[in-house]
Formats: structure tokens, C-alpha cells, sequence
């Protein structure tokens, strides 16, 4: 992550994790329905609202999510034991 992104909002992170996904395995998922799972509830609730009602950085960052077919899912933090063990990796 950059200097600049260090600074960004948990959501704004997120958000740049999933477009950095999405856009890392552009390859294999374009054109097919993904599921993407998270922990993080305010994502799945921006993703559902209308895009001129997010923030400016969320709204390009969405706008890089619009050419896949997404749904977001919750799954508690508990359940994401994966992900959980990658993000506390030192």
C-alpha cells in the first residue's frame, strides 16, 4: 500500500482490497458470477446504495468494480479464519 493509501478510511481500504482482487484475477473471473465474502458490514451496505451517494475516493473505486458481476457476502471475522491468519502474518 502507498503512503498516501495508509491514510485512507477502513472502508476506503476494503474497498481497494476487493478492486485490487478483482483487477489481480481480472482474467478468470470477468464475464462469471463471484461471491466475494468480507467481514466488513459497511462494504456490503455501499455497494447497495446508489453510487452518487458514496464518497468521491469510494465512488472510482466502485466505478473499477462495475465491470464484474459481485456479490458481496458477509461472513463473520471468526468464520474468515484464512484471511484472518494473512492479516496478522508479520
Amino acid at each position: 500500500m502507498t503512503t498516501a493509501g495508509k491514510s485512507y478510511a477502513h472502508i476506503e481500504k476494503e474497498t481497494l482490497g476487493a478492486v485490487f482482487g478483482c483487477e489481480k484475477f481480472h482474467e478468470y473471473i470477468y464475464g462469471r458470477p463471484v461471491v466475494l465474502e468480507t467481514d466488513h458490514k459497511p462494504l456490503i451496505a455501499i455497494s447497495k446504495k446508489g453510487l452518487g451517494e458514496a464518497p468521491p475516493r469510494i465512488q472510482r473505486l466502485l466505478l473499477r468494480l462495475q465491470k464484474y458481476d459481485l456479490t458481496f457476502k458477509f461472513i463473520p471475522g471468526k468464520q474468515l479464519i484464512v484471511a484472518d491468519a494473512l492479516s496478522r502474518a508479520s
